[in-house]
């Protein structure tokens, strides 16, 4: 199971700048804690990186590769 310690270790997470790795770090904790420990358990990070004026977060959950858009720590869609 990941864990918000493995953050580095997301593809892509070493190439944000500074702002956006801190931003991603917020996000992600407030996105796993918004989750059951079901689902927590079947998401699995593929890649975040920098796109215009968001963070594009891929990941894979119950088996279906899905994305969203992370405009703040607690702000995604």
């Amino acid at each position: 199971m990941f864990s918000v310690k493995d953050i580095e270790n997301i593809k892509g997470y070493n190439k944000l700048n500074d702002k956006s790795k801190i931003l991603f770090k917020a996000f992600l904790n407030n996105f796993y804690n918004a989750w059951g420990t079901e689902t927590i358990e079947s998401l699995v990070p593929i890649s975040v990186e920098y796109v215009d004026n968001y963070v594009r977060f891929d990941y894979v959950r119950y088996g279906h590769k899905e994305w969203l858009h992370v405009k703040g720590a607690r702000t995604w869609y």
